[in-house]
């Protein structure tokens, strides 16, 4: 596939068929950068965890910015290859969630365990659906 204009001309004026193909090659682009960023997850590369949030922000832009393939409202009739990219990229966030969120987890109970003995073990006030009243006990 030919590489993305650096900035589509606005409006983005093109045949059905060349939107589809730039859709097609963000999304595959997009999810890319999301497996990329799981694998700084599990290797707790921070750095490279920030950057690929950064370039998946400016893709979702970029994807965002692009206007409803037509027919889109009535038929959402995709490409198979566009609905593949879709399922891969939803896929590909949703282990990404799940890493996160486990490795939220595991940070704070090294935080509990290193707080020491005399800290609770409970959620932090808001998190969770944890609340505390003023008084400092739970609601």
């Amino acid at each position: 596939m030919a590489p993305l204009p650096p900035n589509p001309p606005e409006p983005w004026r093109t045949a059905p068929f060349e939107l589809s193909r730039l859709y097609l090659q963000l999304l595959r682009e997009l999810a890319d950068r999301v497996e990329s960023s799981t694998q700084a997850v599990v290797s707790g590369d921070v750095a490279r965890l920030e950057a690929g949030t950064a370039e998946q922000c400016r893709l979702w832009q970029k994807i965002v910015s692009l206007p409803p393939e037509p027919g889109h409202g009535a038929d959402p009739a995709w490409p198979p290859e566009v609905v593949d990219a879709q399922q891969r990229l939803l896929h590909l966030g949703r282990v990404q969630r799940a890493l996160l969120r486990r490795s939220q987890q595991c940070l704070r109970a090294v935080c509990n365990l290193l707080a020491g003995p005399h800290s609770g073990y409970a959620p932090m006030a808001g998190e969770a659906g944890v609340e505390l009243h003023p008084a400092g006990k739970e609601g």
